[in-house]
């Protein structure tokens, strides 16, 4: 159980709330609860309540340990807000409201969408009432807990297990996320699948519950099927979101994106306009805007946008990247070389940061310190093609050529049907009197494109000079 348990935490941090649905199972279905005076002589499994506690005492451990990871780790990352800036009435109203929306949406789930934004402003009468909601509910299921245990254990299951992602500690920017509801739905379903039977007859289940109970599943299917529709690209998932809340920034930046991805950039360039306005502060919907400006050929106001992602966000590596990128366009070398360096202190794994660090090392003519960088982007993905080809460009300017050849034979491994990696090599294996193999190479990037006047010249000199050779 320990093993599974923390396998379990792995996969789902908020699974920590295990040990006291465990509990609950004690008490029902499995009845180890020994009654009061009986010292569990009724029944062999039946324990005190403090053991029943202590073998959990375990799980409890590694439920603290994974939960104080887990914080640091989301703290570490960003994603925990700071308390300080959401105050402790706001979030309480937040997770009351929380928990009867999950409660609604598992009976009724419609308006179902990938993100949920925080309310800004919470009106009082929605806390008030998500409160007396789940206040009425407890109290109906307090009355029937002796005589249905089932509606007691899943309510509280319910309520317990969704404690953690309930929005006390803010994670992230959601209000609230279906995902969390995966676990905790188990005790409304528990619930139904128990307590509405026992409720209804102490005898056997009438006709008419089980007749509601097939028409249920079968709106359960109809409701998948319409739900997955949603789910079928970006597009149509971010699409669906704005047609619930035509406010959702997230869904409109998104959007943009999936937009960008198919060729439709001005459409593209107005979300991302959008998500901007809805959220001024945001670094990362700036970067994107700069992005979408920066592929229209808008360099001034893309280059703009960095600009003010950077001051709203200094630890955004993408903004730092992105701002060498303009940068470098503009042949301001230095200033690019600077924004690079930047952004792989922020993000050491940035392999494409290292890749454009080489190149505009090598464009300046320090190929001795541009050969690093791109080596160290190719340790950190060998599938960049570009880093290959010119890490090969700059090994065969100091005159190292067995190892260029290695990486123009990379890059054409990677892009077969790329004729300037074709060309490339062709001309190194020249160079290094590979006749055959470079009017092989030649006649391949020529076949993917004819025009290549370049290459058609190469091809002749090389023919020329194999030709020679053999006589």
């Amino acid at each position: 159980v320990i093993v599974v348990f923390a396998l379990g935490l792995l996969a789902k941090p908020m699974l920590v709330t295990l040990p006291f649905v465990l509990l609950l199972l004690d008490w029902w279905p499995l009845g180890r609860v020994a009654r009061a005076g009986s010292g569990g002589r009724n029944d062999p499994a039946a324990r005190s309540q403090g053991a029943l506690v202590a073998e959990k005492i375990p799980l409890l451990v590694l439920a603290i340990g994974a939960s104080i990871v887990t914080i640091v780790a989301q703290q570490s990352a960003g994603a925990l807000n700071s308390m300080a800036n959401t105050p402790l009435s706001f979030r309480v109203g937040n997770a009351l409201v929380s928990y009867a929306m999950y409660l609604w949406k598992t009976v009724w789930p419609t308006g179902l969408v990938v993100f949920y934004p925080p309310a800004t402003q919470l009106p009082i009468w929605k806390p008030i009432a998500a409160a007396l909601v789940l206040l009425a509910i407890s109290l109906l299921v307090a009355r029937q807990a002796r005589r249905v245990p089932a509606l007691a254990v899943g309510w509280l299951w319910y309520l317990g297990t969704l404690v953690p992602v309930i929005g006390l500690v803010r994670q992230g920017d959601q209000a609230m996320a279906d995902r969390f509801t995966y676990l905790p739905s188990i005790g409304l379903f528990l619930m139904a699948a128990w307590g509405l039977p026992a409720i209804a007859t102490r005898d056997r289940t009438p006709p008419w519950l089980a007749v509601a109970a097939g028409a249920v599943l079968v709106a359960c299917i109809g409701g998948t099927v319409h739900q997955l529709r949603h789910w079928e690209s970006s597009v149509t998932l971010f699409t669906h979101a704005l047609a619930v809340d035509p406010e959702n920034y997230v869904a409109t930046g998104n959007l943009g994106v999936a937009l960008t991805t198919l060729g439709r950039h001005d459409e593209a360039l107005q979300l991302q306009r959008r998500a901007v306005a809805l959220q001024p502060t945001n670094a990362k919907f700036r970067v994107s805007l700069g992005s979408a400006l920066a592929r229209l050929g808008r360099r001034d106001e893309a280059e703009a946008e960095y600009v003010e992602a950077v001051r709203l966000d200094p630890t955004n590596a993408l903004a730092e990247y992105d701002l060498g990128l303009v940068r470098a366009e503009r042949g301001a070398l230095d200033d690019a070389i600077a924004h690079y360096r930047r952004a792989i202190a922020l993000d050491p794994r940035y392999a494409k940061a290292y890749h454009n660090l080489g190149w505009a090392l090598a464009e300046r003519g320090a190929l001795a310190e541009a050969i690093p960088a791109y080596q160290q982007a190719l340790a950190l993905d060998s599938s960049l093609i570009a880093a290959h080809n010119n890490l090969a460009i700059a090994l065969e300017g100091v005159g190292r050529t067995d190892e260029a050849l290695t990486h123009y034979a990379a890059a054409v491994a990677l892009a077969p049907n790329e004729p300037r990696a074709r060309a490339n090599y062709g001309a190194m294996l020249a160079g290094a009197g590979r006749y055959p193999e470079a009017i092989a190479e030649y006649r391949a990037a020529l076949r993917l494109n004819p025009d290549f006047a370049e290459v058609r010249a190469a091809l002749a000199e090389t023919k020329a000079a194999a030709a020679a050779r053999a006589h």
